[in-house]
């Protein structure tokens, strides 16, 4: 029997090693041979630790010394890499189980590695990435949906307060019911973010136009404290969009709010709607957005990087990086398409377009 078991550990596909308590190699089989450039020769009588790298020493030695070996516990197949004799690293798929004696006493452990391809190892450690930012990234668009809104319900707070003895009673029910409508978005925001998450998505036609006056209105303080001029020019009786959890005013503050910021000295943002053929079909006819501002613009090599989550050239603390690409997302939800041209100092044009109600099949 005992032979039968030296026989299957040593032509196992998988590289199996065992150490004593001290973390000595005691055995290895062919495949840990193979995985790991050593001989058993080389290998037993050596510390554990030259087949781990310099970074990963000191989470060996807890999970060897205070899981397996002092606890008993069993680590099951987790990913990271190892160091071969060579010196080059392998991603390895690891368990690690401790060793009884007759009586029941841990006398050592064994290893069983797994190698994984450069691309199961990077798929592995992008999906714990992912999982571990996921909370942060919630959080953070939740900031970005709510803080514009909130800027300005502030911003006309410190308006009033300023100029209080020169409010009239219809002027401040006006700026009330603006402030009001900044509440509403910010609940809005919440709402539709918690639905996000929970993969809920109510969906209802909405005229563009209004939206677009309904962000204009809540970022007006922000634009006359900078001294930026509005220009619109609407299209009437556009075909509604079908849209999608609340979120299109979502992208209307955060391009108007980065235009704003785009135009420290004043300028001018336009906001112009129009009807186009879909130039794949031109059966089809689009929603048009344009919003122009006369910032500073954005250079060429960082324009391609605009959608690029939390790449932001803002100052620190100014800027989450996630903006644009939350807006993205929230047009591709809608069927849209979005480009950007900007120049150095000339400005930024940002060119958005959704298929009218009439067009969207699903809305039928």
């Amino acid at each position: 029997m005992n032979e039968y078991m030296d026989d299957l550990v040593e032509n196992a596909g998988d590289g199996i090693i065992s150490i004593s308590r001290d973390g000595t190699i005691m055995s290895m089989n062919r495949s840990a041979e193979d995985i790991f450039g050593y001989s058993r020769s080389e290998a037993i009588g050596q510390d554990i630790d030259i087949i781990v790298p310099q970074d990963k020493l000191v989470d060996v030695k807890e999970l060897l010394l205070g899981k397996v070996i002092s606890n008993g516990e069993v680590i099951r197949g987790f990913e990271t890499e190892r160091i071969r004799k060579d010196g080059k690293k392998v991603a390895v798929n690891v368990t690690i189980s401790p060793i009884r004696d007759k009586s029941g006493s841990v006398v050592g452990a064994s290893g069983i590695f797994r190698t994984l391809t450069e691309e199961e190892f990077m798929r592995k450690r992008i999906t714990q990435f992912d999982k571990l930012i996921s909370v942060g990234k919630l959080a953070a668009e939740l900031a970005h949906q709510v803080n514009s809104p909130l800027g300005a319900v502030v911003g006309r707070i410190q308006l009033i307060l300023k100029n209080i003895d020169k409010f009239d009673k219809e002027m401040l029910r006006n700026n009330l019911k603006q402030m009001m409508t900044g509440c509403d978005h910010i609940q809005t925001a919440i709402g539709s973010l918690l639905d996000y998450s929970r993969r809920v998505a109510g969906r209802k036609p909405v005229d563009i136009n209004t939206v677009i006056e309904d962000a204009l209105i809540m970022m007006s303080t922000r634009l006359m404290l900078k001294k930026i001029s509005v220009h619109k020019s609407l299209t009437k009786n556009l075909p509604e969009i079908m849209e999608v959890g609340s979120e299109l005013i979502h992208v209307f503050v955060s391009i108007m709010s980065n235009a704003i910021d785009a135009m420290d000295k004043g300028g001018r943002l336009e906001v112009i709607t129009d009807v186009v053929k879909d130039p794949k079909n031109s059966s089809v006819s689009k929603v048009r957005i344009t919003i122009m501002d006369t910032g500073h613009g954005i250079s060429e090599q960082n324009i391609e990087k605009i959608f690029t989550p939390f790449y932001t050239t803002k100052d620190e603390g100014k800027g989450t990086g996630l903006g644009l690409p939350i807006v993205k997302r929230i047009i591709k939800i809608h069927k849209g398409d979005i480009d950007v041209l900007s120049k150095v100092n000339q400005g930024t044009s940002v060119i958005l377009s959704f298929p009218g109600l009439i067009d969207d099949e699903e809305a039928i």
